[in-house]
């Protein structure tokens, strides 16, 4: 009998060794599951961060467009905040020379009722100049005349200085593609 006691203590001694590695390996998983959980907490953390600066960086982008000054660039005009349509068509708002006389600084703006031509006047030649009259000529694409401006300037210019000048007229000029500037006297 004695023999069988033996076994008897063996088997108890197993099992509690079977026990204690069931309790390791229990207590390992559990050290694994939290590892596995924190990853995948720090990994949702990290897209939860990104997804939320996407937000804001979009929403900034949004409300900001919306905020700056409203340009809005057509095909031939520009629109501000004022409501002011202007003439951006290169062809007409570039330089014009008409013998000595130069036109620099062109900007044609329309408010919903008039337009509004602006130039500056400057005499390139060596003597006084005294415009007298002008002709402002606006064409459309087609060469067809939209408005035909003849403008009275008292004053003479002297060598190498600037007047500025303008005139209004009550048509919307934004689309206009070419302007002549041409002296009558």
């Amino acid at each position: 009998m004695k023999k069988k006691e033996k076994p008897n203590k063996v088997a108890v001694k197993s099992e509690n060794k079977v026990k204690t590695c069931k309790k390791r390996t229990i207590e390992k998983t559990k050290k694994d599951e939290n590892y596995i959980l924190t990853k995948r907490n720090l990994l949702l953390v990290i897209l939860i961060i990104l997804l939320m600066g996407g937000l804001i960086v979009g929403l900034n982008y949004f409300k900001n467009g919306s905020n700056k000054k409203k340009d809005i660039i057509n095909e031939s005009n520009k629109v501000n905040e004022s409501n002011i349509k202007y003439n951006t068509n290169e062809n007409f708002i570039k330089d014009k020379v008409s013998g000595d006389i130069l036109f620099t600084n062109i900007e044609c703006g329309y408010d919903g009722e008039n337009s509004l031509l602006k130039y500056t006047i400057t005499n390139n030649g060596d003597t006084n100049v005294k415009l007298n009259e002008y002709e402002v000529v606006v064409k459309d694409k087609n060469e067809e005349v939209l408005a035909v401006l003849v403008t009275i300037l008292d004053e003479e210019i002297a060598p190498k200085k600037s007047y500025e000048a303008g005139n209004a007229i009550d048509i919307d000029l934004t689309d206009a593609y070419i302007l002549e500037l041409n002296l009558l006297n």
